[in-house]
């Protein structure tokens, strides 16, 4: 009877343990040089660095895309100094942030400022179609999405607009960004960013 219970006991624990290793995972990721795509990374962490794999060939190419100073929060296994990916559930570009303009031939040439991960400035500028500059803040998110591709939320004025956001070219500084709107399971026409070159 004792040796049953026992076993139980023990059973319980092992679960439990294993259980306790699921969690949320969150942090900045840093890419070794020599580091192929989805391997030989890491994740700067709130209680310290840990080493990233994906638990699938989707999360590894996932993880592919992702450069040092990149954000991600996904959920995975984590046990001593490593973690396994299960998901990501959201990620932050560093080449995404800084100030972007709509091409000037436009009939909206607005200006894009992305402040951080999460917020996202609008400047409307004079134009054939208004007369008065105007400016919205609005929140926004990305996740993986196929191939080069990353699938892009904002939200900002009783609005909410889902996308997706492709890069001109892999780089920790691309010239170019496409973003292409959804709505009612049609595609709006493409918004195509230049970044934002100061005049000296």
């Amino acid at each position: 009877m004792f040796a049953v219970i026992e076993s139980a006991l023990a059973a319980f624990v092992f679960f439990a343990a294993v259980e306790a290793r699921s969690a949320a995972i969150s942090g900045i990721v840093l890419r070794m040089p020599q580091a192929a795509a989805g391997t030989g990374l890491r994740l700067q962490t709130a209680t310290g660095p840990l080493s990233l794999s994906g638990a699938t060939e989707t999360v590894e190419a996932d993880l592919g895309k992702l450069r040092t100073g990149d954000f991600l929060t996904g959920d995975g296994l984590v046990e001593g100094s490593g973690a396994i990916l299960r998901s990501i559930d959201e990620v932050g570009l560093q080449a995404l942030l800084g100030v972007w303009e709509v091409n000037a031939q436009e009939l909206n040439p607005d200006i894009f400022e992305f402040i951080d991960f999460d917020r996202l400035n609008l400047y409307h500028l004079p134009s054939a179609l208004r007369k008065d500059r105007s400016f919205d803040q609005w929140s926004y998110a990305v996740a993986p999405d196929v191939g080069r591709k990353w699938s892009l939320f904002v939200s900002g004025g009783g609005r909410v607009r889902v996308g997706s956001l492709e890069f001109s070219h892999e780089s920790d500084l691309p010239s170019q960004v496409t973003i292409q709107y959804w709505q009612s399971g049609a595609r709006l026409r493409p918004i195509v960013l230049s970044r934002f070159a100061r005049p000296h």
